[in-house]
């Protein structure tokens, strides 16, 4: 592979970026390299023209023709030969279109532990990539590329080369999301929700698949309310004014908003874009503007339940009774996920007549929560005490229970029924 290419703000790849534009531009290059010679790098560059007019293209895919820049490509080709051609080369095999041979799961395993050095191929790694991405075995070789992904966390500036492997990873990730236990879809949430919008990812697709995958309507909320929580803790940074690189956490404006719109208005489009429009105060453009508000408008869609809508869940939204248990839902595990709203608990199951059982909601908890950490472990014996002393369960009742024979807490089935 040839040396990387210039380094650029991870925006900039993406704010003029068309896909159309692009196209154009290779196949001109195309019939240009022909007529010099260049055979082989213009039946390459035909491939990709000829997979994205003509073939079934992959969610995601348009994302990676922005690594070739629009200016280079209707330039002298000979001012930048070496560069071009590194990167064709490599968008090439980043949509399967180069054969290049993977890496084996062994060795995946060997870069987990000692990290990628400068012995690692480029190509391999970005094939092995995309044949997970298209693989029935996705889950287990994302837990092998996770510390791969690390490595571009708050990166503001990035090799072409390098942003073809993070999209891949991030769509890799993005699409098996609920997949794993919950600290790798957390990782993701918190640190690539926004990220992953301005690279052009569907992202809105990929968290209402997941959400559409759900058993039940059940599991629903509690992916859901897992995915509110998790962004309420964002540590991404958005931009809000483009000409200056001004930007601020996400999760800020998110607290800012709900604080000021408390209600059901909340859920209005266009309360959103008023806020956000107060915020950016005139000086977002339009391409970053579009980022910002639908890494909002998804969030508050969350937060409201109805990113996907309940009636396209198993049709199942008959009448407002499940409306309304789904709401409770939601809010019950909002708040158990901040232990400074307890108290809502209490006074919800001490009122006699909720809709959600207490059974109801434990059962749920006990699908999402690991009991082999320590930390979930303290606070669900924090949390039955919290029950006892409001006379919510009997002072003899556990939810988890230890087993001295393996030493480890398990669930008592007898409370979740």
């Amino acid at each position: 592979m040839s040396q990387p290419g210039e380094k650029l703000r991870l925006d900039k790849y993406f704010v003029d970026f068309k896909t159309e534009d692009i196209l154009l531009a290779l196949r001109e290059k195309m019939e240009n390299l022909e007529l010099d010679g260049e055979h082989e790098l213009a039946e390459i560059i035909g491939k990709i023209v000829d997979y994205f007019n003509e073939g079934y293209v992959e969610l995601g895919d348009e994302s990676l023709l922005a690594v070739l820049d629009l200016k280079l490509l209707n330039g002298n080709w000979n001012d930048n030969k070496e560069l071009l051609k590194g990167q064709i080369f490599a968008l090439a095999i980043a949509l399967n279109l180069g054969g290049e041979i993977e890496y084996s799961k062994a060795e995946l395993e060997k870069f987990a532990k000692v990290g990628l050095s400068d012995g690692y191929d480029y190509g391999r790694l970005l094939q092995t990539v995309r044949s997970a991405l298209m693989g029935q075995d996705r889950r287990s070789f994302a837990l092998l590329l996770m510390p791969v992904l690390t490595l571009f966390i708050e990166k503001k500036e990035v090799e072409p080369e390098a942003l073809l492997l993070e999209i891949l990873l991030l769509r890799l990730f993005w699409s098996c999301f609920f997949d794993f236990k919950l600290v790798l879809p957390e990782f993701l949430v918190k640190n690539y929700f926004y990220r992953s919008i301005v690279m052009g990812l569907p992202v809105r697709e990929y968290i209402s698949r997941q959400l559409l995958d759900s058993a039940n309507i059940e599991e629903y909320v509690a992916r859901d309310a897992v995915i509110i929580d998790w962004l309420s803790q964002s540590l991404e940074k958005v931009i809000i004014k483009d000409s200056e690189l001004v930007e601020h956490n996400f999760a800020d404006l998110l607290k800012k908003y709900y604080q000021e719109n408390p209600g059901e208005e909340k859920f209005a489009v266009d309360k959103q874009r008023q806020y956000l429009e107060k915020i950016v105060e005139g000086k977002l453009t339009d391409k970053y503007f579009a980022w910002l508000m639908e890494a909002f408008n998804i969030a508050v869609s969350l937060k409201g339940a109805h990113l996907v809508e309940y009636d396209d869940f198993e049709k199942r939204r008959h009448d407002n009774d499940v409306d309304n248990f789904l709401k409770d839902l939601v809010k019950l595990f909002e708040w158990f996920l901040s232990e400074k709203d307890w108290g809502k608990i209490v006074d919800y199951f001490g009122k006699g007549n909720n809709r959600v059982k207490l059974g109801t909601f434990l059962y749920q908890c006990s699908s999402r929560f690991d009991l082999n950490s320590e930390s979930t472990v303290s606070r669900f014996l924090n949390f039955t005490q919290l029950l006892k002393d409001n006379s919510i369960v009997d002072v003899e009742s556990e939810v988890i229970i230890f087993d001295e024979t393996t030493g480890k807490f398990h669930w008592n089935e007898e409370v979740l029924k």
